[in-house]
């Protein structure tokens, strides 16, 4: 963990090694506190998000065991499980690092460019008034919110590849 926090420091190129340990052990550091961005109102948008995520994973699984594991060399709960929850452990630490607004060279390409909504102000809110409102959408969300949600579903989904597979390697 602290090595980690040291090479984010040191890859945002604000501080040499030695101010990054210094300010390591004072509490001074550049991670934010993941858990002021967590809201109840995320765990919906998570699970709207991860199970499709685990039924493409699932389907890409069967879909190698039936084409290229022909001959069964290799179990598909050991190598395929873990092979898709270690993609989606990689997805879920760049992620991780997103947050953290380091950027990742190369894949600036794929971001696109997204307007953001407008919102309603009211000046009087009661809670009668959000009765009847849907939740709101991904694309709503703000920016950080969405990086928060990301990061969720990508855990969540790494989670549910790598726990049966990690018991059948144990097995």
């Amino acid at each position: 963990m602290i090595i980690s926090k040291i090479c984010i420091n040191l890859c945002n190129l604000r501080t040499s090694a030695t101010d990054a340990m210094r300010t390591l052990w004072k509490g001074n550091t550049t991670m934010k506190n993941d858990c002021k961005y967590f809201k109840t109102q995320l765990i919906r948008q998570t699970i709207y998000k991860a199970v499709p995520r685990f039924v493409i994973g699932l389907l890409i699984v069967l879909l190698w065991n039936k084409y290229i594991n022909v001959d069964n060399f290799y179990s598909v709960v050991e190598m395929g499980f873990f092979v898709m929850g270690a993609f989606f452990a990689v997805l879920a630490w760049i992620n991780y690092l997103k947050i953290d607004k380091i950027k990742i060279l190369g894949f600036d390409i794929f971001q696109r460019e997204r307007t953001k909504p407008r919102k309603n102000i009211h000046w009087m809110k009661d809670m009668v008034d959000y009765v009847d409102e849907p939740t709101p959408s991904f694309d709503k969300l703000s920016d950080d919110e969405q990086l928060i949600t990301l990061l969720m579903t990508n855990v969540f989904t790494s989670v549910c590849f790598l726990v049966p597979s990690f018991i059948a390697m144990m097995i």
